[in-house]
């Protein structure tokens, strides 16, 4: 009888524990970062709603309702968060580019990637405005 010498099939192994604590630290850092955008804009939302609080008032006064007065302010959240998503892609690009001339050579998000980290950035944004507005909304319409 002959025996052929084959070699076994390559068995898939778990991630290292070093690449899974990686993605898990990658993971939990992006999550505390997208709370403190939330935080951030939420807060930035709050100043420019008390900030209004006579224009809001005279709003109210002539009748607006309450999707008009919010829109401005779900507008500009969505905006800010826009813009920090372009700035955070620009910074990383920008990085990316010294590590990969001056380090090793590394590679850049696709444009795919890139898109929905701007997008991400927008809807994080609206998430944060809308969070903010209406609670605000109701303590200036209670003062006045």
């Amino acid at each position: 009888m002959i025996r052929h010498r084959c070699r076994p099939w390559p068995i898939a192994s778990a991630p290292s524990p070093p690449s899974t604590l990686a993605v898990g630290a990658g993971i939990g850092l992006g999550v505390v970062f997208a709370l403190v955008a939330v935080i951030i804009i939420g807060s930035t939302i709050r100043m420019a709603v008390l900030a209004r609080a006579r224009e809001i008032e005279i709003m109210r006064l002539v009748g607006a309702t309450n999707g008009f007065v919010r829109l401005p302010f779900l507008i500009e959240g969505a905006l800010k968060g826009l813009l920090g998503g372009v700035f955070a892609a620009l910074l990383t690009w920008g990085a990316n580019r010294i590590i990969t001339q001056s380090l090793f050579e590394t590679s850049f998000f696709t444009p795919a990637q890139v898109t929905l980290g701007i997008v991400a950035g927008g809807v994080l944004g609206l998430l944060g405005s809308f969070l903010s507005v209406g609670r605000h909304l109701r303590a200036v319409w209670r003062d006045a």
